[in-house]
């Protein structure tokens, strides 16, 4: 997963434009947590070193519209464990944490387009 971040962040590094990234090298310290994997200081240097927007668009888990795919394994408690860990990492490391609220996709990206000019 880390090198997956870092080949991601390089990619768009010097980009003038807006980029948004699903996961970051962060959301890999959280998962280290949640499973109780040592963190390498390779890890540690990356989530200090990278630079990302300290501002961070996080999505709560929604117990109505969770379902389980080829891609969302866990089940919703295990989600709601997750949530809480990128928290609890992503504060540690200096971000500000956003929640988008619950509602509407069109809403949700009216929210972050918002949220995003009055930056």
């Amino acid at each position: 997963m880390v090198r997956e971040e870092l080949v991601s962040h390089a990619a768009f590094t010097g980009n003038s434009g807006i980029v948004f990234f699903d996961r970051g090298v962060i959301d890999s310290y959280g998962y280290s947590m949640l499973e109780h994997l040592p963190i390498s200081k390779g890890l540690l240097k990356n989530c200090h070193e990278l630079e990302y927007s300290k501002k961070v668009f996080i999505f709560p888990p929604w117990r109505s519209i969770y379902i389980n795919d080829q891609e969302r394994k866990q089940d919703f408690c295990e989600a709601v464990a997750t949530f809480d860990e990128m928290v609890k990492a992503y504060k540690k490391f200096g971000y500000e944490l956003v929640e988008v609220p619950k509602c509407s996709v069109s809403e949700r990206v009216e929210f972050i387009l918002g949220s995003m000019k009055n930056a």
